[in-house]
């Protein structure tokens, strides 16, 4: 079984109340709750199926859509620069 690892770039961090601050520069962005909810989630060991499973139910959305907006912040954070996302054996 394969497990996807989200590591932010070392001059990143996630602050509890939803920012994603890169202190050199002061770069901050603020997450929504679901994007938080994700990198919560990923650090915690979740999977995105997992993770999908959980938004679906608390959101009322299909799994598969929320599968695909999972996905879909995993990239943009990779594309952004803002973490690097890889899969690992568990």
């Amino acid at each position: 079984m394969y497990a996807i690892q989200i590591k932010l770039k070392k001059n990143y961090i996630v602050t509890q109340d939803g920012y994603l601050v890169n202190f050199l520069n002061g770069d901050v962005f603020q997450l929504n709750t679901i994007g938080l909810k994700i990198i919560q989630m990923l650090e915690k060991g979740n999977t995105p199926d997992e993770i999908a499973i959980d938004i679906a139910n608390e959101y009322h959305i299909s799994q598969e859509r929320a599968l695909k907006d999972v996905w879909n912040f995993l990239k943009r954070l990779e594309k952004e620069g803002i973490a690097d996302v890889s899969e690992s054996e568990r």
